[in-house]
C-alpha cells in the first residue's frame, strides 16, 4: 500500500511538472541559426557516443572524402578571376602548413565565395575549405594559417574520419555510399575536447610553418568582439535582413568552444613558450580584394567617407585593382567630389570596362535617388560628368533630359531630347512616354506651364503623339495662350479619328484667339476631309458659331430655321445659344435659348446655358435656380454650376458665402482669376463680377498677412512712452 502511494505520487509530481512546463514555455524566435545549432548539439554529443569503429585507411580515407569534395565543389565551379585569386592565397599559405602536419595526407585548400559563409571546415582525407565571410575579418596571413592549421587538425587527429564513420552508421548507409551525409555535418563543428585540441595543435603547427600564434589570438579578439556586438546591438529591420549572416556568424561561435576559452588557452601557450609569438606577422596579400568588398559595402549603405578611406587603402595595396576603383569612383560621387569620382571612373575605365560599367549604372541609381529628394541641380552636376566620358549614354540622357525638365530649364531639357531622339530612337520612344505621363500630372494639378512645357519636350521625341498634343493644347488654353492651343488642336487633326470634343476644344481656342479668322480655318481644315466621327450638324453649329464671334449671323440664322423644319435636331440650339452669349449677342441667346427649352425642356446642356444667361442679365435667383450642369470640371470653359453659382450669391450680396465658394472654385480652376482667360470666354457683366470677387479674396487672403506684420512692427517711441 505504501509503495502504491510513493507510486502515485511521484505520477502527480510528474503531471504537475508537464502542466508547469506547458504553461512558462521559453519563447525562441526562429532563426537561420536553429538548423546549424540542432546540428552542432547532436554532432557534438555524437563525439562522445561509445563507438568501436575500425578506424579508415588513409587511401579509403582519402577516397571517400574526395568524394565528397568533389560533389560539393561541383555546385560552385562559377569562381570570377578574384575568387581565384583569393584560392590562390588560400592554397598558399595552405602549403606552408601543409609539410609540418603529422598525416601525410593530400591536403588541399578551397575558398568559398560566399560572404554569407562565415566558417571553415575540413573534410576526411584533406580537403579544407573556407569560407569569404570569416576570411573578411582576417588582416594577416597569420589569422588565416591559425583557421586552417586547425582544421588540418581535426582531419590530422581524425575527427574528420570519425564524424564520417558515426553519421554512416546513424543512417545506416554504407562508407561506399558517403555522397548521401550532408555537407552541414562537417561543418557543424566538434566536441569542446576536440576544438580546444584543434585550436592547440593547430597554434604549434601554424608556428612551426613559421607564423605568429599572434594571428590566432587577434582572430579570436576580432571574432569575440563582432559577436558580442551581434548579439546585443537591438534588433532592427536592417539587421532582420542580415539574418542570414548573423546566424552563420552566431552559428560558427554556437559549435565551437566559448571565444573566451579559446583565447585564454592561446594566451596560456604563448605565456609558457613566447617562441609560438617570435615570429614577425605576415601581411594578407588579398587584403586589398577585402578591403574592396566593404568598400562596396560602404557605398551601399551610402557612408562614403568610409568607402573612399577603405578604397583608398585597397589602392595603396593594389594600385591597379578595378574593384577598388569602382568603390572610390562610387564614394567620390556619393559625397560630391566629382572630379575626383571622375579620375577614378576613368581608371576604372582604363583596366577594366565592366568595372566601369558598374559605376555608370550605380550613377544612374544615385541620379535617381537625387531627383526624388528633388536635387535636381546635384543630379545634373552629376550625370554631366559621367557624360563626359560616357558621351551620349542613353539611360544618362534620359535622366538629364527628366532632371532638366523638373528643375524647370526646357530649353536644356529639349535639346536633349533632341539628341535623344537623333541617337536613340527606341529611347526616345520609351522616355516619350515617361514625360508624357509627367505633363498630365502636371495638367491635373493645374500646374499648366509646366504641362505645357513638357509636352513640347515629348513632342520633339515623339513628333506624332495626340496625346502630347492634347495635353499641350489643354495647358496652353488654361494659360489663355489660345493661339498656340489651337495651333495644337490643328496638328492633332485626324480626319479618322477627330470627333466632336476635337470639333469644340479647336472652335473654342480658335473663336478666343483670332474671333475674326476662326470660321475660315476651320473651313480651311475640314475642306475636302471625310471625318467619319463629325456629325455634319456638329460642325455647323461651330461654324455657325465662329462667324458670329466675326459678327456674321447669317450661318446661325439659317441654322435656327433648320432646326424649326425640323431637319437639325433641338439639342444644337445648346451649344448655338452659348456661341451667341460668347458673341455678346445676349437678346439673341435668350431666343434661341428659350425656344431650345420650349424644345427640349430637360436637356442638361440647354439649362446649364440658360443659367450663365440669367447671371449676365442681371438675374442673380434665376442663375441659381438653374441647377442642371452638364459640364464636367475639367472642361476648358468651366461654365459649371459651381462657378455660376458663386458669381450669383455675390449678385446677391451674399459675401461670406460667395467668397467661400470663390476660394474653393479658383483653387480647383485657377483659369477664374485670370482676366484675360475670362475676358476671351465671357461677356462683360460676369467678368465684372468675377473681378470683384477675386479682388475681395485677395483683399482677405492678404488680411491676415498685414495684420501679424503690425504685431511684428517695433512700436514708435512716442508709443513707447
Amino acid at each position: 500500500m505504501r509503495r502504491r502511494l510513493e507510486l502515485l505520487i511521484v505520477v502527480v509530481l510528474l503531471a504537475a511538472g508537464l502542466v508547469v512546463a506547458e504553461k512558462q514555455r521559453i519563447a525562441v524566435p526562429a532563426s537561420a541559426q536553429s538548423i546549424l545549432f540542432f546540428v552542432a548539439d547532436s554532432e557534438r554529443d555524437l563525439t562522445r557516443m561509445p563507438s568501436h569503429f575500425t578506424r579508415l585507411s588513409d587511401s579509403e580515407e582519402i577516397r571517400l572524402g574526395s568524394e565528397i569534395a568533389d560533389h560539393f565543389l561541383a555546385a560552385r565551379s562559377n569562381m570570377t578571376g578574384d575568387d581565384r585569386v583569393v584560392e590562390a592565397c588560400v592554397a598558399a599559405v595552405g602549403g606552408r602548413i601543409a609539410p609540418h602536419a603529422h598525416r601525410r595526407l593530400p591536403l588541399r585548400f578551397h575558398y568559398i565565395p560566399e560572404r554569407d559563409f562565415v566558417n571553415a571546415f575540413a573534410l576526411p582525407g584533406g580537403h579544407v575549405f573556407i569560407g569569404a565571410g570569416l576570411l573578411e575579418h582576417m588582416t594577416t596571413e597569420d589569422q588565416l594559417a591559425a583557421v586552417l592549421a586547425h582544421e588540418v587538425e581535426h582531419v590530422d587527429h581524425f575527427h574528420c574520419a570519425e564524424r564520417l564513420q558515426v553519421e554512416a552508421a546513424l543512417r545506416k548507409v554504407p562508407l561506399a555510399r558517403a555522397l548521401g551525409i550532408p555537407i552541414a555535418v562537417f561543418q557543424a563543428g566538434y566536441s569542446k575536447e576536440q576544438e580546444l585540441e584543434a585550436d592547440r595543435e593547430g597554434v604549434l603547427l601554424a608556428a612551426s610553418s613559421g607564423y605568429s600564434a599572434s594571428g590566432a589570438l587577434q582572430l579570436f579578439e576580432v571574432m569575440a568582439r563582432l559577436y558580442d556586438q551581434v548579439e546585443r546591438a537591438p534588433r532592427t529591420p536592417q539587421q532582420e535582413l542580415a539574418e542570414v549572416t548573423i546566424g552563420a556568424l552566431s552559428g560558427y561561435f554556437r559549435s565551437h568552444p566559448l571565444t573566451a576559452e579559446r583565447i585564454a588557452q592561446v594566451r596560456g601557450m604563448i605565456a609558457r613558450q613566447p617562441s609560438l609569438a617570435a615570429n614577425p606577422q605576415r601581411t594578407l596579400s588579398i587584403a586589398y580584394v577585402i578591403l574592396s568588398w566593404q568598400s562596396l559595402d560602404a557605398v551601399a549603405k551610402e557612408k562614403f567617407d568610409m568607402a573612399v578611406d577603405l578604397a583608398s587603402r585597397a589602392l595603396a595595396s593594389k594600385p591597379d585593382y578595378a574593384p577598388a576603383f569602382e568603390a572610390l569612383a562610387e564614394g567620390e560621387y556619393g559625397r560630391g567630389r566629382l572630379s575626383e569620382g571622375q579620375n577614378a571612373y576613368r581608371a576604372a575605365l582604363a583596366i577594366d570596362p565592366a568595372a566601369a560599367d558598374r559605376v555608370e549604372s550605380w550613377v544612374e541609381g544615385r541620379a535617381s535617388k537625387l531627383s526624388d529628394q528633388k536635387m535636381y541641380d546635384r543630379e545634373i552636376a552629376l550625370v554631366d560628368n559621367v557624360l563626359t566620358l560616357q558621351r551620349s549614354q542613353p539611360r544618362l540622357l534620359r535622366l538629364r533630359a527628366l532632371a532638366e525638365s523638373r528643375r524647370g530649364n526646357f530649353e536644356a531639357a529639349r535639346s536633349t531630347a533632341t539628341e535623344i531622339r537623333r541617337l536613340y530612337p527606341d529611347a526616345a520612344e520609351s522616355l516619350g512616354g515617361e514625360m508624357q505621363r509627367e505633363a498630365e500630372t502636371f495638367l491635373a494639378s493645374r500646374e499648366f506651364g509646366r504641362a505645357a512645357s513638357i509636352s513640347r519636350i515629348v513632342l520633339v521625341l515623339k513628333p506624332v503623339s495626340p496625346p502630347a498634343l492634347q495635353t499641350l493644347a489643354d495647358a496652353e488654353f488654361a494659360q489663355a495662350h489660345f493661339a498656340e492651343a489651337a495651333t495644337a488642336c490643328q496638328e492633332m487633326f485626324d480626319a479618322q479619328t477627330a470627333d466632336v470634343a476635337w470639333l469644340r476644344s479647336f472652335a473654342d481656342a480658335a473663336g478666343a484667339a483670332r474671333p475674326d479668322l476662326a470660321a475660315q480655318q476651320l473651313s480651311s481644315l475640314l475642306s475636302d476631309q471625310k471625318a467619319p466621327n463629325l456629325p455634319a450638324a456638329a460642325v455647323q453649329v461651330e461654324a455657325a458659331g465662329l462667324a458670329l464671334m466675326a459678327g456674321d449671323d447669317a450661318a446661325a440664322r439659317a441654322l435656327r430655321e433648320q432646326v424649326d423644319a425640323g431637319t437639325i435636331a433641338p439639342e444644337f440650339l445648346g451649344r448655338l445659344g452659348w456661341w451667341y452669349f460668347r458673341a455678346r449677342r445676349i437678346a439673341d441667346a435668350a431666343a434661341v435659348l428659350n425656344r431650345a427649352q420650349s424644345l427640349r425642356p430637360g436637356d442638361a446642356e440647354i439649362q446649364n446655358t440658360v443659367g450663365w444667361l440669367a447671371l449676365e442679365q442681371g438675374s442673380p435667383v434665376a442663375a441659381l435656380a438653374a441647377t442642371a450642369d452638364t459640364v464636367a470640371s475639367e472642361s476648358r470653359l468651366h461654365n459649371t454650376r459651381d462657378v455660376r453659382n458663386a458669381l450669383a450669391e455675390w449678385q446677391q450680396r451674399r459675401s461670406a458665402e460667395a467668397i467661400r465658394h470663390w476660394t474653393d472654385v479658383t483653387r480647383d480652376k485657377p483659369q477664374w482669376r485670370d482676366p484675360v482667360w475670362r475676358s476671351a470666354l465671357y461677356p462683360p457683366r460676369i467678368n465684372a463680377i468675377a473681378q470683384q470677387l477675386e479682388a475681395e479674396r485677395q483683399r482677405r487672403a492678404a488680411m491676415p498677412a498685414r495684420a501679424d506684420s503690425m504685431r511684428r512692427r517695433p512700436a514708435s517711441p512716442a508709443r513707447a512712452q
